[in-house]
């Protein structure tokens, strides 16, 4: 999901919800059999002109091997990502001509997010 910088200016009043579809890419993670729609919710503003900070509320449930039985499990995540976006060197997800890839933000977190281990209680 691209957004540019004039279009998120165009929208600085408006919370942003949308959803992601990450199935293709759990393609090979043999540690996840199954994801569902990606809900995201939350806020954006300008510390600079190029400069965009994200504060972004994240819902999506993997489907896991749970590690005794491998049976298939549902494991509900939800993380908040607080990350700034730029074309300056400290931060971790850049501008790409002048736009935000909100996947590739969320996906970077998600990864980080997903367990190693899931056992069943």
């Amino acid at each position: 999901m691209l957004l540019t910088l004039d279009e998120l200016r165009r929208n600085i009043d408006r919370e942003l919800s949308f959803t992601l579809d990450f199935k293709k890419d759990i393609e090979n993670m043999p540690s996840i059999l199954d994801i569902e729609t990606c809900f995201v919710e939350g806020t954006f503003s300008f510390s600079y002109s190029r400069y965009v900070r994200f504060n972004l509320d994240v819902k999506v449930d993997l489907i896991v091997a749970e590690a005794r039985t491998l049976e298939p499990i549902r494991y509900p995540l939800e993380f908040t990502i607080e990350d700034d976006i730029s074309d300056t060197s400290d931060v971790e997800f850049k501008l790409k001509e002048d736009s935000v890839d909100l996947r590739e933000l969320v996906w970077g977190w998600l990864v980080a997010e997903m367990p190693y281990t899931v056992y069943k209680d």
